[in-house]
């Protein structure tokens, strides 16, 4: 194959994008989980496992930790309504896009950040 100025351009291009990461792609300092915004950014991915299960993984440590708070003390930050099933898929992904679009929410801690969408997304009444 003869090489051309437009077939290396072309080479490059698509080796540039092969390497490209989304700009909502976690990355290393995500995974410290300092603010909720690094907990959007897990939650939001879609094909990255490692982000995908840290996400899942909080997510259900929160309910834990809550769920034990209601039974020793009564007080509910958040109460999903009888016959509504939230999947670990579906709560991570609303979280994603609340905290995306409450940015005056993104340097909350990740706890007060998912605390804060679940008393909005399922309030007690």
């Amino acid at each position: 194959m003869r090489w051309t100025v437009r077939s290396v351009a072309l080479a490059s291009a698509v080796g540039a994008l092969a390497g490209a990461t989304p700009a909502n792609a976690a990355e290393e300092q995500h995974y410290a989980l300092q603010t909720a915004e690094d907990l959007g950014v897990l939650c939001a991915a879609t094909s990255d496992s490692a982000a995908i299960h840290m996400c899942h993984g909080y997510l259900i440590g929160v309910n834990h930790m809550h769920r034990a708070i209601v039974d020793a003390v009564g007080a509910s930050v958040y109460c999903v309504p009888d016959g509504v099933t939230v999947t670990r898929d579906s709560a991570a992904a609303d979280y994603a896009t609340w905290i995306s679009e409450n940015t005056e929410a993104a340097g909350l801690s990740p706890r007060e950040g998912l605390l804060r969408w679940a008393s909005i997304a399922f309030p007690c009444e």
